[in-house]
């Protein structure tokens, strides 16, 4: 019953939307679209999608990746106050996040920064603050589950922490680390 209401919404889809698939609609932006002359294109998403990910994505993946680094390997002395900060703002909802870039950045009434005005800069700061933490914690599982005697052997060879990082933990978790950075990267489209 289930895959027949799936495959009939499917079916349905795709027959009311098939007429309004053309190159236009890939092509054409909404600048002359308005009440009375209906039409246009997803041309302007497209490229805001793209924009405002790129731009997160260039944001949150080295600072979380080098921040998952931190708590995992470093393991300093701000570690438990890092982590509590990421968990406790990996719970924020998009909107959150979105009103606290509009208060910061965006805003006249608060000029924090100064009036920056909308933007794809600001819509992509928001969606930093949201791929930031996962990205964090989804690198810093990866990171924990490389074996402990690939650091061990390294060390015991004479290599230094930093090497040991940066030569055999990142290199072996380097499609944990992807896979993150990818799944990051889709809760942020699916944001935009």
């Amino acid at each position: 019953f289930a895959v027949g209401v799936l495959a009939w919404v499917i079916v349905y889809v795709v027959a009311k939307g098939a007429q309004g698939l053309s190159v236009d609609f890939f092509t054409d932006d909404m600048g002359k679209v308005g009440p009375l002359n209906p039409g246009g294109g997803a041309f302007h998403s497209i490229i805001g999608t793209l924009e405002q990910t790129g731009l997160a994505t260039l944001f949150s993946v080295p600072v979380g990746i080098m921040t998952a680094i931190y708590l995992n390997e470093v393991n300093g002395r701000l570690a438990p106050l890092v982590r509590f900060v990421v968990d406790a703002v990996s719970g924020i909802p998009s909107i959150v996040a979105g009103l606290l870039i509009y208060t910061v950045w965006v805003s006249p009434d608060l000029p924090i920064i100064g009036k920056q005005g909308f933007s794809g800069l600001a819509a992509a700061m928001a969606l930093t603050v949201v791929m930031l933490p996962f990205v964090t914690r989804s690198a810093e599982e990866m990171l924990r589950i490389v074996p402990g005697a690939l650091r061990e052997a390294s060390l015991a060879l004479g290599a230094p922490e930093w090497r040991t990082i940066l030569r055999v933990v990142v290199p072996t978790a380097r499609v944990g680390l992807v896979t993150a950075s990818i799944l990051g990267v889709a809760r942020v489209v699916g944001e935009t």
